[in-house]
């Protein structure tokens, strides 16, 4: 029986295989293509092993036994197992037609793709300027502390915080190969303002507002600090200058070793000019915090992370007038 049914799911592939090679003629000839076959060979395939009684059963039963003879019996793992081959070889296929037809320039469109962007090797960081630093760390805790979890959330209390989890995850930093004094201190206070904000048990609104507060606060500190002047006529490419002079000037105080902003493309600005959601990515390479986030995130400490291109960003955009 197994062998029956190997062979019916063969023949199925290759009948698909031959229709979709015959020239119909209600499907231009442009519509067969390489891809186009392999397609339709992988949507044959869900037609399988779905018998007509499935109509008249119940749901639930019916899901159960189809499950269990796809899932258990001999038949349905050898058809899965014949599946998976046959996506295979025609994966294979498809790679190998690939290659040659780059190494022979066949396919126009191919063709037209531009090539892969060549890799650079990201600049060291400059040595990090200790007063940029410490400014950075204080506008955090004036940040925080602008919108509290609670009223009776005060310096001190910051500060407690702090100090608890120092002295419980210092002997651990400093077992690492190599101790980082600037990641405990972002990973001690980022790590503090998640506790206290998870430890009073906050509505979603509240603690949203409280994010986009702090952001928006611990930005415009350092778009101050920077000296770096907003536009007086916020247009999308004014504020991405803004944004790149900003980081450049980061990168210059040590924080980052390099920052790029997407290019605004065509779509990018007709998609901002009639009012819909535009993605513009910031590429940074080797920022000082990277470790701490790392850290935070894996532990689950996710509501606050020392991201200062994220910070620096939502402070200049939110100039953009809302359409």
């Amino acid at each position: 029986v197994t062998n029956i049914a190997v062979s019916m799911f063969v023949v199925m592939i290759m009948i698909c295989l031959l229709l979709t090679s015959i020239p119909s003629p209600f499907v231009s000839p442009l519509d067969v293509s390489r891809r186009s076959i392999l397609a339709k060979t992988a949507a044959a395939t869900s037609f399988l092993g779905v018998p007509a009684a499935a109509l008249s059963e119940d749901t639930d039963s019916f899901n159960s036994r189809v499950n269990k003879l796809v899932t258990k019996s001999e038949l349905g793992l050898e058809v899965r197992r014949s599946v998976v081959k046959g996506a295979q070889v025609l994966d294979g296929v498809d790679g190998w037609w690939e290659k040659f037809s780059d190494r022979n320039g066949l396919g126009s469109a191919r063709k037209q793709q531009s090539p892969y962007p060549t890799q650079s090797t990201p600049p060291l960081l400059a040595p990090l300027n200790s007063k940029a630093f410490d400014f950075f760390i204080e506008a955090c805790d004036a940040a925080f502390l602008q919108a509290p979890p609670s009223p009776s959330t005060s310096r001190d209390t910051l500060t407690t915080e702090i100090e608890r989890i120092r002295n419980l995850v210092k002997p651990s930093f400093d077992r690492m190969a190599t101790p980082s004094p600037i990641t405990l201190e972002a990973y001690c206070r980022f790590r503090a303002y998640s506790s206290l904000w998870g430890s009073s048990s906050p509505s979603s609104s509240s603690l949203k507002r409280a994010k986009s507060q702090f952001s928006l606060a611990v930005g415009s500190a350092l778009l101050n600090y920077l000296n770096v002047n907003l536009p007086s006529t916020p247009t999308l490419d004014s504020c991405s200058s803004t944004l790149l002079a900003a980081l450049d000037k980061l990168t210059s105080l040590g924080f980052l070793a390099r920052a790029t902003l997407s290019d605004l493309t065509d779509f990018a600005r007709e998609d901002f000019a009639d009012g819909l959601d535009t993605t513009l990515t910031v590429a940074v390479d080797t920022d000082i915090f990277q470790e701490s986030t790392i850290l935070l995130n894996e532990q689950g400490f996710r509501l606050f992370t020392p991201s200062v291109a994220t910070f620096l960003a939502q402070s200049i955009y939110l100039l953009l007038p809302k359409t």
